[in-house]
């Protein structure tokens, strides 16, 4: 990159606006330009209208505005976190969804206004957890509820007749090789990925590549915050490893 702007804890308006300036700034320019999004993590914080939209006053029972990861498994570890005080908590989350889903629309027309042809990609990099296996946040286990990623491809013409969805599992190690594959760069010119190039779906169906995912083995790991784990996903079968006592989940 170029240029690189790095304010990790930025609501979701204040980079809009910084990448709408860039863009701006560069309206004859071919540019590749990745926009951030911190907005769903701790501390659940949301701008009004949407910092209580999805909450209920009387589930909040003295929870502070600001907690961290530690403080809400320890209270719930001692029984002293309510069903009430888990609804609030996911509520708060989903305002601060809501609030970025607002901001990256805005991006997204802004963008679409402007002379050339944009291929847009939008991905999240994993989920939150609310209790789903007894946990909160994400970074601790390898269950769906944090694995599973928005992956979102528009190409510069738009999304023709009915959006395609893929049921097969990908990943988001395809997203470089995918918009190579969409730009039309050699493919001989390109590094070695460990993804692979999900483009020809952009053109409709493609039976050969979607059997070719289903028998692909992903590789998931590296947590922050539990004891190490390992495991692969092929196709909609998952196998964890958690190597210090050798517990195995299929």
């Amino acid at each position: 990159f170029d240029t690189w702007t790095l304010d990790n804890m930025a609501d979701a308006d204040v980079q809009v606006d910084r990448a709408l300036d860039w863009l701006k700034a560069h309206p004859a320019d071919d540019v590749l330009l990745f926009v951030h999004f911190m907005d769903p993590h701790i501390f659940y914080e949301a701008p009004d209208p949407f910092l209580d939209r999805f909450t209920q006053a009387s589930d909040r029972q003295g929870m502070p505005d600001k907690y961290n990861r530690k403080h809400v498994i320890k209270q719930d570890r001692r029984g002293l976190l309510s069903d009430g005080q888990k609804r609030w908590i996911r509520g708060r989350h989903m305002g601060e969804v809501a609030f970025m889903g607002q901001e990256i629309g805005r991006l997204v027309a802004a963008v679409d206004a402007m002379p050339g042809r944009n291929t847009m990609v939008f991905h999240s990099d994993h989920g939150e957890e609310f209790w789903d296996h007894g946990g909160f946040e994400h970074n601790h286990s390898l269950h769906d509820e944090l694995l599973r990623a928005i992956l979102w491809i528009r190409p510069p013409s738009g999304v023709r007749d009915i959006p395609q969805r893929i049921d097969r599992p990908v990943s988001l190690v395809d997203i470089v090789p995918t918009v190579l594959g969409a730009l039309g760069v050699p493919p001989e010119t390109w590094p070695t990925f460990d993804g692979v190039d999900l483009s020809p779906f952009l053109a409709g169906p493609s039976p050969r590549l979607a059997k070719s995912l289903e028998i692909r083995p992903l590789q998931i790991g590296h947590m922050m915050y539990s004891p190490e784990q390992w495991g692969v996903v092929v196709g909609l079968d998952k196998f964890i490893l958690t190597t210090g006592t050798g517990q195995v989940e299929w």
